[in-house]
């Protein structure tokens, strides 16, 4: 016999209550304060609302309907909840459901991207003339070389070609910076996916990087599972990172081992990125099937910190140890 699994869909959608002022008393103003004499709260509740749609010269500059619980959370200092429910009753505020995203946009201030230096730009132009023979180049760059702003310059080639791009990382928190610093260039177009988000949360992203609203997903090994359209580019950040390896719990896989496999099947480039290559893909460089460029010098021209070793275990054969320091630190 055969056996039927049955799935039940979690995904719920988010309703939330929005009002509008009815459209016959943006005519006249004024009438309407007329019959709001003695109720301060109400007109106060009303200015809020006109301001909230940035009302001005009899008309207002922007969708009439606004968020319920945003704007009573917003102004629960001048009047209370109940004064929008009154209006509503009164007819004075249309009322309607509407199904919103449980995903927040970016409302940070977006910044243009940094420009390279001499050696970042000789990276970047050898990157995309490997690119044209191979499916998948190494940059090995030491630590402050400034790989971050190559990907920057990469991922909006590939948006100029109206590409989507994914974004490996190991751990999202480790890596806040460098997500924070792509978000700020491209917005809203990018989506961070990560095992901590809600499956409505998840279930959202999926759909929009199905139909392309999200052109840039930035996110940790599980994102090579979300359904692209149009990837063009691959990159993949500290390509060394044992996080890469899925263990437990099953399907146990390697995301930089499934990335090659994805990008095939794409038609994609990919990007390794790291100061510390892991030894196989370097070995892949060495027998000519990965591109190699690397980047040797710290972003700026700032010098490496000096290192300096302490033999620890003749400090504390000599009893100089203090707190387990050594005499240099």
């Amino acid at each position: 016999m055969l056996e039927v699994e049955e799935y039940e869909e979690k995904y719920r959608p988010k309703i939330e209550t929005f009002f509008s002022l009815k459209s016959e008393y943006f005519q006249d103003i004024s009438a309407l304060f007329q019959t709001l004499k003695r109720q301060p709260k109400k007109e106060m509740a009303i200015l809020k609302y006109l301001a909230e749609v940035r009302y001005q010269h009899g008309k207002p500059k922007q969708d009439l309907y606004i968020q319920k619980n945003l704007f009573i959370k917003k102004n629960q200092s001048e009047f209370p909840q109940s004064v929008v429910s009154e209006l509503i009753k009164k007819g004075i505020f249309d009322e309607e459901q509407r199904q919103v995203s449980y995903l927040t946009d970016w409302k940070g201030v977006k910044e243009k991207k940094k420009p390279l230096d001499e050696l970042q730009t000789e990276a970047l132009s050898e990157i995309q003339k490997l690119f044209e023979q191979k499916d998948a180049v190494l940059l090995h760059g030491i630590t402050g070389s400034g790989k971050t702003e190559i990907y920057i310059h990469l991922l909006e080639s590939y948006l100029e070609q109206e590409k989507q791009v994914l974004v490996l990382m190991p751990e999202i928190v480790l890596t806040e910076q460098i997500v924070l610093r792509i978000q700020k260039v491209f917005g809203n177009i990018l989506a961070v996916y990560h095992s901590q988000l809600s499956d409505n949360k998840r279930t959202e992203i999926w759909h929009k990087v199905n139909s392309g609203d999200y052109r840039i997903v930035v996110g940790v090994r599980s994102s090579i599972f979300l359904p692209f359209q149009q990837l063009g580019l691959v990159i993949i950040d500290e390509e060394h990172d044992l996080s890469y390896k899925q263990v437990q719990p099953a399907p146990r896989y390697h995301a930089r081992n499934a990335i090659a496999v994805l990008s095939k099947m794409n038609g994609a480039k990919v990007l390794l990125g790291s100061a510390t290559p892991s030894f196989e893909s370097y070995f892949l460089t060495q027998k000519g099937k990965y591109g190699l460029v690397s980047l040797t010098e710290r972003y700026g021209g700032i010098q490496l910190p000096q290192i300096l070793l302490a033999n620890m275990v003749k400090q504390e054969k000599a009893k100089q140890l203090r707190y387990q320091f050594s005499v240099e630190l």
